[in-house]
């Protein structure tokens, strides 16, 4: 299995506002029918940094898709010329990883 990654460009390219509004959709009737488990959120602190670091995790059971966001926060950064966030989506099978 190979690993695809994409850019913002990439997604902008196969994303239109229909397929999202589609998924959103779909997303509020497994939420719904109790199909989603999201656990609470995990917070990092880094208060010498002026940091934080966030991991969010979701199953959703209609579609057998593991969802996980990490999104860091560097409230300094713009002193560097560095975006405040920085992050990552991965999308996952629940079934087989």
């Amino acid at each position: 299995m190979k690993t695809l990654l994409l850019s913002a460009t990439d997604v902008a390219k196969v994303i239109n506002f229909k397929n999202v509004i589609e998924a959103v959709e779909k997303g509020y009737i497994a939420f719904n029918r109790g199909l989603i488990q999201q656990p609470p959120i995990q917070s990092m602190e880094m208060d010498e940094y002026n940091a934080a670091m966030d991991v969010k995790t979701c199953y959703n059971g209609l579609n057998s898709l593991i969802s996980v966001k990490m999104l860091a926060g560097s409230h300094d950064n713009y002193k560097i010329d560095l975006p405040p966030y920085m992050g990552t989506v991965s999308l996952l099978s629940g079934k087989d990883g």
